[in-house]
């Protein structure tokens, strides 16, 4: 499955971002507690496994929250962010510019990456923006862009909501949202919305691109997700020397 992820933004993703702005919220979800608590645990992982400084980007940066809270805490001396999203991608400008930060946010392609040259980054971040990549090739295809484009030794952290191992069913086939166990897919509205993955897939799937996994973790779920989530996966990787 090949996803046209400028027809999905330009479909609803661009409309969902204004909506969000309009009512006041801080991204794709209101949740800037949560936000800060996973850029807290993500700095905390950053001390424990590098490298700090250097260059960094985050993919699927949608309007630039964990960039920005990176670069608010000094993480790294440059700052980038590509998201598909012209929408999303003017409004993290707006708000770095707002809070006096130094951030590079562009409109391009997780998947390929064609912004960046080979062995550019010290550090990329995907941060809740794996799981919107679908189908088998396209992730494929994004992490061996992100190994293209860090240097060796460069670190790829991972924060990626994962599928429960106890749903083997259709969940709610009927209704606007539900689950196909046998595709990964989390359907909404008759479109694939979410590409979950157990642990075990998505570290063999950053092992299959050539990144060597320092560190992961699943933590806890989350009541208010549904019950084919797991916890969300947090993976530490490295681009091998």
């Amino acid at each position: 499955m090949r996803m046209d992820y400028t027809q999905r933004s330009q479909a609803w993703v661009d409309n969902h971002y204004r909506e969000s702005k309009a009512r006041g919220g801080v991204g794709w979800a209101h949740i800037p507690d949560k936000n800060r608590e996973a850029a807290d645990r993500l700095a905390r992982l950053v001390q424990d496994y590098g490298p700090r400084g250097g260059r960094m980007l985050e993919i699927g940066t949608g309007a630039g929250d964990f960039a920005l809270l990176a670069a608010q805490k000094g993480l790294f001396d440059e700052i980038h962010g590509v998201d598909i999203s012209e929408v999303a991608i003017a409004w993290a400008r707006e708000k770095a510019k707002a809070s006096n930060l130094a951030a590079d946010f562009r409109v391009g392609s997780a998947v390929d990456l064609l912004l960046y040259t080979n062995d550019f980054f010290d550090v990329v971040w995907s941060v809740a923006s794996l799981h919107w990549i679908i189908g088998d090739e396209d992730r494929r295809d994004c992490l061996a862009s992100v190994h293209r484009v860090l240097k060796p030794g460069g670190r790829f952290y991972v924060w990626t909501s994962g599928r429960s191992t106890e749903v083997i069913e259709p969940s709610n086939a009927k209704g606007e949202s539900y689950f196909e166990p046998e595709s990964g897919l989390l359907i909404r509205n008759g479109l694939p919305y979410f590409h979950l993955k157990l642990p075990e897939e998505v570290l063999f799937e950053i092992g299959d691109a050539g990144l060597s996994v320092l560190h992961w973790e699943v933590d806890e779920r989350d009541e208010d997700d549904g019950a084919y989530f797991s916890g969300p996966l947090i993976v530490v990787a490295a681009k091998p020397c």
